[in-house]
């Protein structure tokens, strides 16, 4: 009878003992991004523990899903809230991410040569490197100065098999409406400051992910950077004698579309006045079988006047003008 009763207090003991089993205990949990760039997407995944009800996603944009996952297209830049919601046993747990979407942005830029024949694509990237300006000015400036001190970044270039050119890639935190400037120089002069002058900058987008299509050319890094001196004249098929204090001045011209007759350090006891005013663009400048290339001027202000037309080589340029019914040139030799 006494071993009766314990092996029944045993059976007891072991049924109470599963009753009381502990139920699963739900746990969620979110994975995914904090920071996704303008112009992408992110997705996120539960990674909490196993449910036996549909996975429910909810976001502060109003964007909702049902799955294990969820792709989240951001609407603005700025903060969203993601949250994800999990059911067992008719228990509901819930965890919530903030997206910190638009930050950053990706700028890709495509470089071809202009001055090629037939095919542009660029093959080989090699010595061809890119520089990133937030400012029409520093990237001016340091076209003039010979460097790149003011660039915001800068990268090698690298080919894309998919493009069949040479491409360049930026990472930047500057907002949309942001106006933002790609430098591409390669080997020896070839460069795209023609392509700035006559096309801009790029002007960030809310959609982000900007893509430029670059096109570099021979001379036009030359054309702006120089300092053309002044270096003959001619009038009426005559040679006109430079006087010594004119002989340090020089032809400066500009990304805006300016140029300047700029006075040397000897200013004629007062006599020599600076010229400024305007010229065409004619990029992209090749000099393809030593061909000049022709830009349109005309005068502003300054006794520069009559200016109508530049020839350029690369090593010099020539400015015709006319007085009346006479025609003359003066010619500016390139120095930096």
């Amino acid at each position: 009878m006494k071993t009766t009763k314990t092996i029944l207090y045993f059976v007891i003991g072991l049924l109470l003992s599963c009753s009381k089993e502990k139920e699963p205990t739900l746990t969620a949990c979110i994975s995914g991004p904090e920071t996704v760039e303008r112009g992408k997407t992110a997705t996120y995944s539960w990674c909490g523990t196993d449910v036996d009800d549909v996975i429910n996603w909810t976001t502060s944009y109003g964007e909702t899903g049902v799955s294990s996952s969820f792709l989240a297209t951001f609407p603005s830049v700025g903060t969203h809230t993601i949250t994800v919601t999990g059911k067992l046993k008719g228990k509901a747990e819930s965890k919530s991410i903030v997206v910190n979407y638009g930050s950053s942005n990706t700028i890709t830029c495509f470089i071809k040569n202009e001055c090629s024949t037939g095919n542009q694509n660029i093959q080989n990237p090699d010595g061809y490197k890119a520089y990133l300006y937030n400012s029409y000015i520093n990237c001016n400036s340091d076209l003039k100065n010979g460097g790149h001190q003011l660039a915001l970044d800068s990268t090698a270039c690298k080919y894309s098999s998919s493009y069949s050119t040479i491409t360049a890639e930026f990472k930047t935190t500057a907002t949309p409406g942001s106006t933002l400037y790609l430098v591409v120089e390669g080997l020896s002069s070839v460069s795209n400051y023609g392509n700035i002058s006559t096309n801009g900058g790029i002007a960030l987008q809310d959609n982000g992910a900007e893509i430029a299509y670059i096109t570099v050319d021979n001379y036009s890094k030359m054309f702006l950077r120089g300092k053309w001196k002044l270096s003959y004249q001619e009038f009426n098929t005559s040679s006109v004698n430079i006087a010594p204090c004119n002989q340090d001045d020089y032809l400066e011209f500009f990304m805006d579309g300016t140029w300047k007759y700029q006075i040397g350090s000897d200013d004629c006891n007062g006599a020599s006045q600076q010229s400024n005013g305007k010229y065409s663009y004619a990029f992209p400048l090749c000099n393809i079988g030593g061909n000049p290339s022709y830009i349109a001027l005309n005068t502003l202000s300054g006794p520069f006047t009559g200016v109508y037309g530049l020839e350029f080589t690369p090593s010099q340029i020539k400015v015709n003008y006319q007085i009346g019914s006479n025609y003359g040139f003066f010619r500016f030799n390139y120095s930096n």
